[in-house]
């Protein structure tokens, strides 16, 4: 059960407190929100922990945590030095070879020492999934091992798919879906910093959605309506409250 309050001589007065809480109007609360907050000894808290400093300085009022968390959601420095975003924001898209010797890498080593059959390279194919094929100095035991290579491409063919929808269903859990709309402001994640101290922003902006682009790439613009180069990935995007 939450404390009963009484109001005395205007005093909002709660009986497990020795001093009365003094109730504001709405103009005063966001003074005192902005002072508690951001003032000469603000140290730009949380909403939860900024409502109950507040509280215990001897002021409340009914919507005083509402208040709180809402002032510190649109906080202007709060959102330039938050910390990024840690959970990933889309599905993992694993690439696998769509059928074997699907793409192929080609290595030439030589000049190599004078050889019976006057082979002087060696050519080395590598395909996609690992396997290695290797044509012109090839030994009698080599050329008998080149039969059994279909079934070991099959083999590490199954053996990767196996290992990255493993991975994907992993990766998959933590992710938290992000959004955004044409017409929103987003702020941009600073990655090229000269220097870099706890006084830099983390944050740039902010600016305004164009479009969506696909997969989570979306074309910004300035607030006055220069566009932005290129295209920027969710993961480096987040919402700006004004």
């Amino acid at each position: 059960m939450g404390q009963q309050r009484s109001i005395i001589h205007e005093n909002l007065n709660t009986p497990t407190v020795d001093r009365p809480e003094v109730c504001l109007e709405e103009n005063e609360a966001a003074y005192i929100i902005q002072e508690v907050h951001e003032g000469i000894c603000g140290t730009h808290i949380g909403g939860r922990a900024l409502a109950s400093k507040i509280a215990r300085a001897g002021y409340y009022w009914p919507t005083l945590r509402r208040d709180c968390m809402e002032y510190v959601k649109r906080c202007d420095k709060c959102q330039r030095f938050a910390e990024g975003h840690r959970a990933p924001t889309k599905r993992l898209h694993s690439i696998t070879s769509p059928w074997l010797f699907f793409k192929w890498g080609v290595d030439i080593f030589g000049l190599l020492p004078p050889t019976p059959g006057q082979v002087k390279f060696l050519i080395v194919m590598r395909s996609k999934d690992k396997a290695t094929v290797h044509v012109g100095r090839a030994s009698l035991v080599q050329r008998k091992n080149l039969d059994l290579l279909q079934e070991a491409q099959e083999i590490t063919h199954v053996r990767e798919y196996t290992i990255k929808a493993r991975a994907a269903r992993r990766h998959d859990r933590g992710v938290i879906p992000r959004k955004f709309e044409a017409g929103d402001l987003v702020l941009r994640e600073i990655t090229q910093k000269v220097e870099t101290n706890k006084l830099t922003p983390a944050w740039d902006g902010p600016f305004r959605v164009l479009e969506e682009v696909g997969q989570g790439a979306y074309c910004l613009e300035n607030l006055d309506g220069k566009k932005v180069p290129r295209t920027w990935n969710v993961a480096s995007l987040r919402m700006y409250f004004s």
